[in-house]
């Protein structure tokens, strides 16, 4: 499929482009989820096939893993079942200013528990 104009570049009233917005979002979101799945196959074949050394072998596999996992998570966690494009775009607004925030008061920062 070809790239189609994101939620925000959408007009108010353009219902086709709002829902081809959308399909765009299932589309991505249905990439990082088996980019997440064949990441962690990757990590398990190669658990399976250095049992005993597999932990610094596999290593690098598995951080791979790890942080495309965050990522995901960063992006699509916390999203209600039915979530729409201008959902998405939202959290990632939102998620964009607190980091700006962050940046601009570092004495600000919670406190991860």
């Amino acid at each position: 499929f070809r790239r189609v104009p994101t939620i925000d570049e959408c007009l108010v009233d353009d219902q086709l482009c709002m829902y081809e917005a959308n399909e765009q979002m299932k589309r991505d979101k249905m990439v990082d989820k088996q980019i997440v799945k064949h990441l962690k196959i990757r990590f398990d074949e190669c658990r399976r096939k250095y049992q005993d050394g597999a932990q610094t072998r596999c290593y690098q596999t598995y951080e791979d893993w790890q942080n495309t996992r965050e990522d995901f998570l960063v992006k699509w966690g916390d999203m209600p079942p039915q979530h729409s494009a201008l959902d998405v775009y939202y959290k990632q607004v939102h998620r964009m200013i607190h980091e700006r925030r962050q940046r601009e008061n570092p004495e600000n920062k919670q406190k991860s528990v």
